[in-house]
């Protein structure tokens, strides 16, 4: 086993054997994945909850979707809390640690696309040679705490692993990427331009031009706002229409 891993138990497995009451929190597609998963391996899942103010009295899978503090009071204290969806809101990921310390929480990692594999302990050990060439040739300790905390998340689904290694995005991008105003940008899948105006923060509104790249229609409306908003300051956004991939389809 990779000396790096700290995790031997992956969190599916831990899904079979645990004792406690498995709950969901969060609904869409990452929580249709863990249910449909769940089904198939005959794990029980015996509830669903969302934050306080999404919770309508709505039906998800044949749950009716519940407050944490009622889930709780009909379950008991001592429960199973697996996150179903994923976010970078500061708000939330203050949720997620709070549960954290009042739970066992699990994450898992669930692959976007059917063909991809999901990391087990069978997948560490057939690609361990590849994974320790890779570890043993980043640069700095933190690189290689980063490579180690990540791949114990994803076979535990532990989110302190994620907690342990993280930093602030501003400033990555300013010590990694150095954006300057001499460049073409490319935001392939730029949704509404969130990430145009982030950049435009960091390089004080300078760039050689920006494409930005949105299969969404609604949302490439909304590029073409910003865009036409920059070009009366003088800033280039090349808006298209499209997905990438590596053919038309």
């Amino acid at each position: 086993m990779l000396n790096f891993m700290q995790e031997t138990l992956s969190v599916w497995e831990l899904l079979r054997r645990t004792k406690k009451p498995i709950v969901l929190y969060g609904m869409g597609n990452g929580a249709d994945k863990i249910i449909d998963w769940c089904e198939a391996n005959e794990v029980q899942v015996q509830g669903v909850f969302a934050s306080d103010e999404f919770v309508r009295g709505q039906q998800f899978r044949g749950f009716t979707v519940e407050r944490y503090d009622a889930l709780r009071a009909r379950l008991g204290n001592d429960l199973l809390v697996v996150i179903a969806f994923a976010s970078e809101r500061p708000e939330v990921l203050e949720r997620f640690a709070q549960l954290a310390a009042e739970q066992e929480v699990v994450a898992p990692h669930l692959p976007l696309f059917d063909e991809e594999e999901t990391v087990s302990t069978a997948w560490l050990q057939r690609y361990e040679e590849q994974l320790a060439y890779v570890y043993d040739r980043l640069a700095d300790e933190q690189s290689r705490r980063v490579f180690a905390d990540t791949l114990n998340y994803k076979l535990s689904g532990r989110i302190s692993y994620l907690f342990d290694c993280e930093t602030q995005r501003e400033e990555d991008i300013s010590s990694l990427l150095v954006p300057t105003a001499n460049e073409v940008y490319m935001d392939l899948g730029a949704y509404n331009g969130d990430t145009i105006q982030e950049l435009g923060r960091l390089t004080d509104w300078q760039w050689r031009e920006v494409l930005a790249v949105e299969p969404d229609r609604r949302n490439c409306r909304k590029l073409r706002l910003l865009a036409d908003e920059l070009a009366a300051k003088g800033l280039t956004v090349e808006v298209h229409e499209a997905g990438i991939w590596s053919e038309q389809g």
